[in-house]
């Protein structure tokens, strides 16, 4: 189940869910999250928006110089 992304996106989408998860502490923030869904105040970044556009100089577009190739 981890954080609960599945458990949320599939509340936000009106489906069943059904989630198991051994650590208490993901467990948790899974229920904070399944919460907030179920209330329409959970926080998401929409579908149509980037996750990431780095430019050239940013240190996660640069090659590690320890790549060989």
């Amino acid at each position: 189940m981890g954080v609960g992304s599945s458990g949320a996106a599939s509340i936000l989408a009106q489906r069943r869910f059904i989630g198991c998860e051994i650590e208490k502490k993901y467990y948790e923030v899974a229920i904070k999250r399944c919460r907030k869904a179920s209330l329409g105040n959970l926080e998401y970044r929409p579908l149509n928006k980037p996750i990431l556009i780095p430019n050239g100089n940013t240190t996660v577009a640069k090659k590690p110089s320890t790549f060989l190739f």
